[in-house]
C-alpha cells in the first residue's frame, strides 16, 4: 500500500501519533533549527553529543560561582539570578528603615496609576489548624547548614521572618507582551512555591506597573487600600537596569514591624529579564525558564542563597529544575510562620 494510503477495509482507521510522539517530534524539529551541527551528530550516531553541540556533562557535583548559568539555544548562557535579596523594612512609626544586599538599593515607586485588574481567586476564610489557610509542609530534619539560608531572622532569634500563613500572598503580573506564554509560566513556578511552603497564592489580576527601583509597600491608586500585592514584571536591561549584563532575574520581599516588635512580610517584587529568558520559553528551554521564576519567588517568601552549589536556590543555577533537599527544608521553614505575626 502507497505510504500514507489507507487500507481498503471498512475497519477503523489506524490511530495516530500520539502525545508523546509529537512532542518528541517536536523537541527534534526544534534541536534541528537550532544546532543543526548537534542535531547532525546525533543522527550519525555520536552518543556522547548534546544539545549544544559539546559533550554531554558529568553528573554532578556542581561548582560554586557567582552567577546563573543554563543552557540556552545550543549555546551556553551565562545569566546572573541575583536574588534582590532587596528586603524593605517598614517600620509603623513613618519612618521606613531599609535593609539592602545584593545589587538592588531601595523601596519601590510607580508612575502613574490604573487598575491592575479584577482579582480572579477567592479566598475561603482560614480553616486550617491554627488558622492556616493551608496544612503546613511537613519539615524534616535538617540538611546540613551550608545547604540552605534565610534573608532575615527576628531580633535576638535564629528563626526566620516569614510571611503570615493565614493571609494570602497576593500577586499581579507584568507580561512585557510575552503574553499567555510568561504569565502561565509564572503560574506555574508560584504553583512549585505555593506547594513547597504551604502558603496560598492569589492572582489579582495583570498589571501595567513597570518594575522600577523603588517601589512603596503601599499604592492605592493602582491597588486599593492594604499592601501592595508581589509584582512579578517581565522587563529588560533599559527599562530596569539592575538586569544589564547577564542577569537573568532579581527577587525579593518586603516586610513590616508588628505592634510585638516581630517582622513580617508583605510584599515583594520579582524582575525577569525578557530577552534574556524569553528564546527559552519553548518546548526545550522552558523548565529552565521557570526554575528561574521559582528562584526568585523563593527569594520573595525569604530564602537565600545557600553556599551549596547543587541547591536550586545557589546564587548560579547549572540546570537545576527542580528543588533540592536544601530547598525543601528552607521553603517548608518559612511555610511555618505564625498566624498573625
Amino acid at each position: 500500500m502507497p505510504m500514507g494510503g489507507r487500507p481498503d477495509s471498512d475497519g477503523p482507521d489506524p490511530p495516530g501519533p500520539s502525545e508523546a510522539d509529537r512532542a518528541l517530534a517536536q523537541m527534534l524539529e526544534q534541536w534541528r533549527r537550532q544546532d543543526p551541527e548537534g542535531y547532525a551528530a546525533f543522527v550519525r550516531g555520536e552518543p556522547t553529543r548534546g544539545p549544544d553541540g559539546g559533550p554531554w556533562p558529568p553528573p554532578g557535583p556542581y561548582s560554586q560561582g557567582p552567577s546563573t548559568r543554563f543552557r540556552s539555544r545550543g549555546v551556553t548562557a551565562l545569566l546572573v539570578v541575583v536574588g534582590l535579596l532587596l528586603v524593605v523594612l517598614v517600620s509603623p512609626l513613618p519612618r521606613w528603615v531599609l535593609a539592602v544586599t545584593d545589587s538592588l538599593r531601595g523601596g519601590l515607586t510607580v508612575p502613574g496609576a490604573t487598575s491592575a485588574g479584577s482579582p480572579v481567586t477567592v479566598v475561603p476564610p482560614a480553616t486550617g489548624p491554627g488558622g492556616r489557610l493551608a496544612p503546613a509542609v511537613p519539615v524534616g530534619g535538617a540538611p546540613p547548614a551550608d545547604e540552605y539560608a534565610f534573608l532575615n531572622t527576628q531580633p535576638g532569634s535564629t528563626a526566620p521572618v516569614t510571611w503570615d500563613p493565614c493571609l494570602p500572598v497576593h500577586y499581579v503580573v507584568r507580561d512585557h507582551g510575552l503574553g499567555d506564554a510568561g504569565t502561565q509560566l509564572v503560574h506555574d513556578a508560584v504553583a512549585e512555591v505555593s506547594a513547597a511552603t504551604g502558603l496560598v497564592f492569589v492572582f489579582d489580576g495583570m498589571t501595567d506597573e513597570a518594575p522600577t527601583e523603588e517601589r512603596p509597600v503601599s499604592i492605592p491608586a493602582r491597588y486599593g487600600s492594604g499592601y501592595a500585592p508581589v509584582l512579578v514584571a517581565w522587563s529588560d536591561p533599559q527599562e530596569a537596569p539592575s538586569l544589564d549584563g547577564d542577569t537573568a532575574g532579581l527577587g525579593g520581599p518586603v516586610a513590616v514591624r508588628t505592634a510585638g516588635g516581630q517582622w513580617t512580610y508583605v510584599s515583594g517584587r520579582v524582575h525577569l529579564d525578557t530577552p534574556q529568558l524569553e528564546p527559552d520559553l519553548g518546548f526545550l528551554g522552558r523548565g529552565q525558564v521557570e526554575a528561574v521564576v521559582m528562584h526568585e519567588l523563593a527569594h520573595v517568601v525569604g530564602a537565600d542563597h545557600p553556599e551549596d552549589s547543587s541547591q536550586l536556590m545557589a546564587a548560579e543555577h547549572r540546570g537545576q529544575q527542580g528543588w533540592e533537599d536544601g530547598d525543601r527544608y528552607a521553603l517548608a521553614v518559612l511555610g511555618r510562620g505564625a498566624c498573625g505575626s
